[in-house]
């Protein structure tokens, strides 16, 4: 197991790194007021309610595009999810001259039941 370095300190601030205005929790918190953060919480806490329910695979994914502009950093936010795929039974339909999918065979016959009669 390895060891997590011990912080160091920014050389804007004598506070180390984690506490830094560079941190990426800070960062994140502080991308569209907020916003983005509680959003990203919301899309996880949906996330883990559809893999619990169908027992599959998901991800959720946090990107920051960044971008000089001048002295300034631009930064685009986005967020991707991808759900558990839900299994689906194969159907069975025969197709028909007309290029339609029927649940019976139109090359079986039909047979023609009348009414039952009910003895009194």
């Amino acid at each position: 197991m390895q060891e997590k370095p011990a912080p160091t300190t920014s050389p804007e601030a004598d506070e180390p790194e984690e506490h830094s205005p560079n941190s990426f929790l800070k960062v994140l918190a502080d991308i569209e007021a907020g916003d983005f953060a509680a959003e990203a919480s919301e899309e996880l806490a949906e996330l883990v309610k559809l893999v619990r329910n169908r027992y599959g695979k998901g991800s959720i994914t946090v990107k920051l595009d960044l971008e000089p502009k001048g002295n300034q950093i631009i930064i685009k936010p986005d967020i991707t999810v991808k759900v558990p795929k839900v299994e689906r039974a194969p159907s069975i339909k025969f197709s028909d001259d007309h290029g339609n999918l029927l649940k019976d065979s139109p090359d079986q016959k039909q047979f023609e039941f009348g009414r039952p009669e009910i003895a009194e």
